[in-house]
């Protein structure tokens, strides 16, 4: 694993409770707590997300993918991103799955970029929204909560030279399943008959990193 995915995995896994901060959003609070805005800073949206702490693990991640150049460039770029409370939150073993592989790493990190400069009202006014890899996102508001892949956006709007930042409750990796629980149903699943054994075992980290490569449907 090349020097820089090392970091940028040890980063994600090894974050402090402490930088879980509270929240704003335009349209509402998610838990309609008082709101501590991240610290104010002004260029591109790289700019911004090296400028304020709680965003270390992304930066590290985008500029581990190459992404952090795109997000340099001109634009207009509308980032949802994930800050360092969100990624802790990431399945370790999907996490690892797409930091060994920068290929899949741009592909998941590019699902966060939404091209354009799209308002949290712009959001809310829509049903869905295409990213940077041309794949739909679903949007919802749920009680003046703006909802993206049924992640809450936390903080929304802040601005860069080049786009804007909606800060997300939760990145959009695809959320760890619980054992024998079916994500879409919460049913538990029925072992199939004939199954070789071991089949799933051989391909399990393959297909941890391939199922990251599309975000979760609403």
């Amino acid at each position: 694993m090349p020097k820089s995915h090392r970091r940028a995995l040890a980063a994600a896994l090894a974050l402090p409770l402490s930088l879980c901060a509270a929240v704003y959003s335009p349209l509402a609070t998610a838990d309609d707590t008082p709101a501590a805005a991240p610290a104010v800073a002004t260029g591109n949206v790289m700019a911004v997300l090296e400028a304020d702490e709680q965003f270390s693990t992304l930066v590290s991640l985008l500029e581990s993918s190459g992404l952090a150049g795109t997000l340099r460039e001109e634009g207009p770029f509308t980032l949802l991103a994930p800050n360092n409370a969100a990624m802790k939150k990431v399945d370790a073993e999907s996490l690892e799955a797409v930091v060994n592989s920068e290929k899949r790493l741009k592909r998941i990190l590019s699902i966060h970029v939404v091209p354009g400069r799209v308002t949290a009202a712009d959001m809310a006014a829509a049903d869905e929204v295409k990213n940077l890899i041309d794949k739909k996102l679903r949007i919802r508001v749920d009680q003046d909560v703006l909802i993206i892949n049924k992640r809450k956006v936390l903080i929304a709007d802040l601005e860069a030279d080049n786009g804007l930042i909606h800060v997300m409750e939760e990145s959009l990796f695809p959320r760890a399943k619980a054992q024998g629980d079916d994500e879409a149903t919460g049913k538990e699943k029925k072992k199939g008959k004939g199954k070789k054994k071991g089949k799933g075992k051989k391909k399990k980290n393959q297909e941890a990193g391939d199922e990251i490569e599309a975000a979760e449907p609403e």
